[in-house]
C-alpha cells in the first residue's frame, strides 16, 4: 500500500493565489498542497488522479486561511479526497475553507487496513473552523463520506466557542460511513446539515458523537 515513489503534485506557499485549470496525476502524497499559512488561494476546475502512498491525498491544506475549491475532483487516492488539517502545529487551525461542487471517488487500500493509522474519506477536516460544504458528492469510499473534528482549540478562539461545520445539499454514496462529525476530548463542534444524502449500505449514514455540547 506504500511502495510508490516520486514526487507531490502542485505545493502552493504564498497568498493571493489562483489555480485553475490543473490536472495532477501519478503521484506520491498529496496532488495539490497548501502549505502552512498561506491565505487566499483558489482552485477551480482542478483534478488530482491517482495519488498514492499512506498519505495519498488529492487535496490538502495545512494551517491555512481563505482557501476555496471550485468544480475540483479527486479520483483514485489512498488516503483522502480533501483535507483541512494542521499536522499538530501548536495552536493553530484551518479556516475559512469552502468546497463548492466538488466530487471525491475511489479512495482505497487506506493503510488502515494493513496496520497503520489512516482511513479512506472523501473529506476530512480535523484542526478547522468555518468550513463550508456545498453541493460535494464522495462516492466509492472504503471508510467514510465526510468527516469533520474539532481538535484542539486553538488560543485565538474563545473558551466556549466551537469549531463551525456546514453541510449544503451534499450526498454520500457507496461508503462504509456517511456522515461523521463529532468533538474531541474536551472541545464540541457545531454542525449544520441540510438537504444532504447519504445512501451506504454497512454503518451510519449520520452520526454526530463525542460531546453533549455537539449540536
Amino acid at each position: 500500500h506504500d511502495s510508490f515513489t516520486g514526487s507531490q503534485g502542485l505545493v502552493v506557499k504564498a497568498r493571493n493565489v489562483v489555480v485553475r485549470n490543473v490536472l495532477v496525476q501519478n503521484v506520491r502524497r498529496a496532488g495539490f498542497k497548501v502549505e502552512s499559512g498561506a491565505r487566499q488561494v483558489r482552485f477551480e476546475d482542478c483534478r488530482a488522479v491517482r495519488c498514492r502512498g499512506v498519505f495519498g491525498d488529492g487535496f490538502i491544506a495545512l494551517w491555512a486561511r481563505e482557501i476555496s475549491y471550485k468544480r475540483c475532483r479527486a479520483y483514485d487516492f489512498t488516503r483522502i479526497g480533501f483535507v483541512a488539517d494542521t499536522y499538530g502545529e501548536p495552536g493553530s487551525y484551518c479556516s475559512q475553507i469552502i468546497y463548492e461542487d466538488c466530487h471525491a471517488e475511489y479512495g482505497h487500500n487506506a493503510s488502515r487496513l494493513y496496520g497503520g493509522g489512516e482511513y479512506n474519506s472523501g473529506w476530512w477536516s480535523e484542526y478547522s473552523h468555518d468550513v463550508t460544504y456545498r453541493n460535494c458528492v464522495a462516492v466509492d469510499m472504503t471508510h467514510h463520506g465526510f468527516t469533520a473534528t474539532s481538535g484542539i482549540r486553538p488560543s485565538s478562539m474563545a473558551k466556549n466557542a466551537a469549531p463551525a461545520f456546514q453541510f449544503e445539499n451534499c450526498q454520500c454514496r457507496d461508503t462504509h460511513n456517511g456522515f461523521i462529525v463529532r468533538g474531541y476530548k474536551e472541545i464540541p463542534v457545531a454542525a449544520t446539515l441540510r438537504d444532504c444524502m447519504a445512501d451506504i449500505d454497512d454503518e451510519s449514514a449520520f452520526s454526530v458523537s463525542g460531546l453533549a455540547g455537539d449540536s
